[in-house]
């Protein structure tokens, strides 16, 4: 970047893209034999058990789909 400050929308990206190596890497740890940390698909078994919990899994998709899919898709290049 030639001396210009990153836009929002590239700190935002880089943020995404921080909290998804961060999963991936909780993942890697928690398949190891002896985990102290639950595997993500545990922990998303264990939210949809209950009726609050779908509701905040399909509103989660929702914002992610609409905040990062299609806004993204929407940008002027």
């Amino acid at each position: 970047m030639d001396g210009e400050a990153m836009s929002t929308r590239t700190i935002f990206l880089a943020s995404y893209v921080l909290i998804l190596c961060a999963l991936i890497a909780c993942q890697i740890v928690a398949c190891r034999p002896a985990a102290p940390l639950a595997k993500i698909g545990d922990v998303f078994s264990f939210v949809k058990r209950r009726r609050g919990g779908w509701i905040v899994l399909v509103l989660a998709w929702w914002w992610l789909g609409f905040h990062v899919l299609a806004r993204s898709s929407a940008l002027e290049p």
